[in-house]
């Protein structure tokens, strides 16, 4: 294997699209751990409701495409071997984290129920964040924040003064 290169101009490419189409970096960034080729693969981490894409759909389609094309064409000009470079990925960028929503609805249970099943679940999930876990694991806690949640304190995010 040759030298593999840092791109910069890859990786500030990467950063303007994310930043011009809202994505939940966690998804994202598992989702590109399996190395996609095509934006539809990505879409789980995009929010469509926030804006994603903007007013140019069909430009901002075919940004992430070529982006996705340019970035594959430097794994293999590098000499990488795309099961590993995924692996690779998967160790580093884990599937699930402590969403402050998920933590709400865990310590709401516990306090206003006497219920810890939440709770109990949620460290079982976090004890392991960076393997695949079940099918209705994924359903409940390998998902973007719901529109509900943005905006609000102490559910959606920290506020300054907490």
């Amino acid at each position: 294997m040759g030298m593999i290169e840092f791109r910069a101009e890859l990786f500030a490419e990467l950063h303007t699209l994310m930043a011009q189409t809202p994505v939940d970096y966690t998804i994202f960034w598992r989702e590109l751990s399996s190395l996609p080729k095509q934006v539809a693969d990505l879409r789980p981490s995009f929010y469509a409701s926030r804006g994603a894409y903007g007013q140019e759909p069909t430009v901002m389609e075919a940004r992430w495409t070529s982006w996705l094309q340019k970035w594959h064409t430097a794994l293999a000009q590098d000499g990488r071997d795309p099961l590993e470079v995924s692996a690779a990925m998967k160790q580093v960028n884990p599937k699930y984290i402590a969403r402050e929503w998920m933590l709400v609805q865990a310590y709401r249970s516990a306090t206003d129920a006497g219920d810890f099943t939440l709770v109990r679940r949620l460290h079982d999930v976090l004890a392991d964040p960076y393997s695949e876990q079940s099918p209705e694991i994924a359903a409940l806690y390998y998902t973007k924040k719901r529109d509900e949640y943005f905006d609000l304190g102490g559910t959606s995010h920290c506020s300054c003064s907490s």
